[in-house]
């Protein structure tokens, strides 16, 4: 009797063992083959003990921030980089567990950059300005299905757009230039007039290397005197 009450807590223990929760959040998917996977919905389910691997999948919304690998340009030329906010979420579970079990979560984060970087390359080429590229972009990338990777971009939206100083900008297209982007830009019109200066700097030191001291003499008292009289004679500065 003893004995039979054993077996009978290891059967009861073994298949209770095949009950398991799926969140609201998720869908439980069961691989059971190679090719054949049972989905199961939010609540509570039971499988057969230790017969196929049990994973859980999250389709809520996910935001993944991605940085434009390449320049883009509009339709006049005007170049720039785009970072963007890409809101996403699995619609299809089955071919995404398929595409992420046969090539990883490293290769699907490639995949979906290249994705929204290969329709930002398309909607800037039509774009006649930065801000109509913009609006586009808010207007356009929604609710874009990717059956390959079982998700749908639920919205792609700019977070920065930085125009890129190819030849000098005209008023016109200043005009057209969103807040951030303006100041994006003079802070790269900065930029690139330091580093010219530092270039400037750095041949003159090669080139005369006693005139370069002389020149930079000169410059830090110019930032630093307090008057005309504080500096002296541009001979003594020179021979010094």
């Amino acid at each position: 009797m003893r004995n039979y009450l054993i077996i009978l807590l290891a059967i009861a223990a073994t298949l209770s063992s095949g009950f398991f929760v799926v969140d609201q959040r998720e869908v439980g998917i069961v691989k059971q083959t190679s090719k054949q996977l049972q989905i199961y919905a939010p609540g509570l389910h039971w499988k057969i003990p230790f017969w196929g691997e049990l994973t859980f999948v999250y389709t809520n919304l996910r935001s993944s921030y991605l940085a434009s690998p390449q320049l883009l340009h509009t339709k006049t030329e005007q170049a720039f980089f785009a970072n963007v906010i890409v809101n996403w979420q699995v619609v299809r579970p089955e071919s995404y567990f398929v595409y992420l079990n046969s090539n990883g979560v490293k290769n699907l984060d490639v995949k979906i950059a290249n994705v929204v970087s290969n329709k930002l390359l398309n909607l800037a080429a039509k774009s006649s300005s930065l801000s109509a590229f913009e609006e586009q972009v808010n207007s356009q990338l929604k609710n874009i299905a990717e059956p390959e990777l079982g998700i749908k971009f639920v919205s792609i939206a700019l977070s920065m757009v930085n125009p890129v100083i190819e030849s000098t900008p005209t008023m016109v297209s200043l005009n057209k230039l969103s807040t951030e982007s303006a100041f994006s830009l003079a802070q790269q019109i900065k930029n690139k007039a330091d580093e010219s200066q530092q270039q400037t700097q750095e041949k003159l030191r090669a080139k005369n290397s006693k005139f370069y001291d002389y020149y930079m003499k000169i410059y830090n008292l110019s930032n630093s005197a307090e008057s005309k009289s504080a500096i002296p004679q541009l001979n003594q500065l020179y021979i010094n």
